[in-house]
């Protein structure tokens, strides 16, 4: 549940970055690496140290997990240039929820403003 929820929490920030500063030339984006073949598949619970040890040799290598990242931050052509917030995963951009909305883009942004709120008071 944490790892989907804090997927959501990439996509709606980089919508919302988008939407606030799209138009001063950021590009916001975010991704999915995929499930990759890392030392995280050990550290878990039983039941992700099963899930691990299954699909260990099905899993993508640290390269591969990092291709979309290295291809949104170095791309110029213009599905990237022109991504408006859009979330990727293997260089394309699935379906996402319903739910993911720009409303909720905004009332992430707001809860997120409250929270950090009292580290820059003076």
């Amino acid at each position: 549940k944490a790892y989907g929820r804090s997927k959501l929490m990439n996509l709606l920030t980089a919508r919302e970055l988008h939407k606030r500063y799209g138009d001063s030339k950021l590009i916001a984006s975010s991704f999915h690496p995929g499930a990759v073949r890392t030392p995280i598949w050990s550290k878990g619970g039983i039941l992700a140290r099963l899930i691990g040890l299954v699909m260990y040799p099905f899993m993508w290598s640290i390269e591969k997990g990092a291709d979309t990242f290295i291809w949104l931050a170095s791309a110029e052509d213009a599905e990237v240039l022109s991504a408006e917030g859009s979330y990727f995963f293997d260089r394309r951009k699935p379906r996402i929820a319903q739910f993911a909305t720009d409303e909720a883009a905004a009332e992430l942004w707001h809860v997120s403003e409250q929270l950090i709120e009292p580290y820059f008071e003076a």
